[in-house]
């Protein structure tokens, strides 16, 4: 109930220490050979696959026909659970993927790829979840968040959002940094950085307003389930 109620007003959830690191572990030898076979543009399996060379994000879908051991993210059932509560009793995971992403060289440490742009996933229902890999500081690409947003969705300023975006284009549906700083004065948010050491779960409603970050050290990992 507390998360439920956390989720509610802020409309994001983190949560450390959420898996153990010895199931970190596991996930991760089973998963990180595969995931650089799709960066080095090896892979043969029959999974879906993204390589994006010039952000340096590589991602895998249908992750536990990889990684076994990460259906005890996929499946467990207080994600699931808090997902049907918070948003319908018939939502439903459509989306089981792995991401990795690089430093690629240091010319292009700033490099962005167009989820680093703030925006907001739909103006219907939407709820992810993510599970680090790898610990993610400022400067390992932390997932960010402007808390409270998922509000306007109730105002109808995400359904415009997106007849804007069918009108005029993708940029129509992103925010600059001139607006997310409108949207803090005007309505009291605050964005924050979703860092945490690796097993940290990360909720997110995603009608609020959220954004990636360029990856400038290091490298990481993690998983995603996208409900709906």
């Amino acid at each position: 109930q507390d998360h439920l109620t956390q989720m509610s007003q802020d409309g994001v959830l983190v949560l450390e220490g959420f898996l153990e690191e010895t199931v970190v572990d596991r996930i991760l030898d089973e998963l990180y050979g595969v995931m650089v076979q799709i960066e080095n543009d090896q892979f043969k399996g029959k999974n879906f696959f993204e390589r994006n060379t010039v952000s340096g994000v590589y991602r895998l879908r249908e992750v536990p026909s990889v990684s076994k051991t990460s259906k005890l993210f996929y499946d467990n059932s207080m994600i699931h659970s808090l997902a049907k509560a918070y948003v319908s009793k018939d939502v439903a995971p459509f989306m089981q993927l792995a991401e990795l992403k690089r430093v690629q060289n240091k010319s292009d440490k700033n490099v962005r790829s167009i989820s680093d742009i703030a925006h907001f996933d739909y103006w219907k229902f939407g709820f992810k979840a993510f599970l680090y890999l790898t610990d993610v500081g400022p400067n390992e690409a932390p997932f960010r968040y402007l808390k409270g947003s998922q509000t306007l969705a109730k105002e109808g300023i995400n359904f415009q959002k997106q007849l804007a975006f069918c009108k005029y284009g993708p940029h129509a549906a992103y925010y600059s940094e001139k607006q997310i700083e409108a949207l803090k004065v005007k309505h009291g948010f605050e964005e924050i950085t979703c860092t945490g050491k690796r097993g940290t779960l990360i909720l997110a409603d995603t009608r609020g307003i959220h954004r990636g970050t360029p990856l400038r050290d290091n490298s990481r990992i993690l998983l995603a389930q996208y409900f709906r």
